[in-house]
């Protein structure tokens, strides 16, 4: 199967705006999830936007601290620079199946 820029854009849109917010953001949480932004932002060719999303979610992120909750992420991820980096709604190439618990965001993952 070819992989699609579009697949691993959906698959991080969707972990940024539906798995990282499932689970309270404990210290060890936060360290995974510092440890995944800088695995996206560095390993991956981003858009302009893209990448300054990304850096201005990072240093958010940290400046935090132990406080955040998911409904502060949630926020974060509805302003307009987060929805013009990764858009709200998740678009699938190869990914696309009959059965998105198969395809979608696992198969985003497993291209990546």
């Amino acid at each position: 199967n070819e992989i699609y820029l579009t697949d691993i854009i959906s698959g991080i849109s969707m972990s940024l705006r539906v798995e990282i917010p499932r689970k309270p953001f404990t210290p060890s949480a936060s360290q995974h999830i510092k440890n995944w932004l800088n695995v996206i932002q560095q390993c991956l060719y981003w858009t302009k936007d893209q990448h300054e999303f990304l850096e201005n979610l990072k240093e958010w992120f940290i400046s935090q601290g132990d406080g955040l909750t998911t409904s502060d992420w949630m926020a974060f991820m509805r302003s307009e620079q987060a929805v013009a980096a990764f858009p709200e709604n998740f678009t699938w190439v190869t990914c696309k199946g009959s059965n998105s618990f198969y395809r979608g965001f696992p198969c985003s993952l497993c291209q990546m």
